[in-house]
């Protein structure tokens, strides 16, 4: 005997707006969860062999966006663990300095004291580049506003080598 169709979901009733918050917040936290449990199992292995492991996140990608959202890139980086080193992309373009020094500072601010940080930067020695202020000004405005950073990371294949980039984004 065959079993008769389940109902459309157009056809299951509705379970209020509070319950799809509440669901939606569950789905979100068990989302970042999963983030967090997953740098555990492949930052323990590593570290015990003597080799620092490391998490790479967007500053502002652990905010919420709006009443009910979230941004969607969902880095619980102020849950990762201060074992690991911490390199958040401080990619801001305002024209100046300060809002690449405000994403570091922001992220200085919410980590356990010890958290080694290692900022990563974009752009150029000597030249500004797309509203984004040169490699040493950048470097210079960080270490004066946090003294506690010691290390920084750069990124900079895009302006390194723009005819490759442009093959590769084409495909070729």
């Amino acid at each position: 005997m065959m079993k008769p169709p389940l109902p459309a979901l157009s056809g299951i009733p509705s379970l209020g707006n509070t319950f799809n918050q509440q669901l939606w917040r569950l789905s979100v936290a068990h989302a970042q969860q999963g983030i967090l449990d997953f740098l555990n199992m492949f930052s323990q292995p590593v570290q015990s062999r003597g080799i620092p492991a490391g998490a790479v996140f967007f500053p502002e990608a652990n905010r919420r966006v709006g009443e009910q959202g979230f941004d969607s890139r969902l880095q619980p980086w102020d849950r990762f663990p201060s074992a690991i080193e911490w390199h958040p992309m401080a990619y801001g373009v305002c024209g100046t300095t300060s809002c690449i020094v405000e994403q570091v500072e922001t992220v200085a601010n919410q980590a356990q004291p010890g958290t080694k940080i290692i900022p990563a930067i974009a752009g150029d020695w000597g030249k500004s580049i797309k509203n984004r202020p040169p490699l040493e000004h950048q470097m210079r405005d960080i270490i004066n506003a946090i003294p506690q950073i010691q290390s920084i990371s750069h990124y900079s294949y895009d302006w390194q080598e723009p005819q490759l980039t442009r093959d590769r984004q084409s495909c070729r």
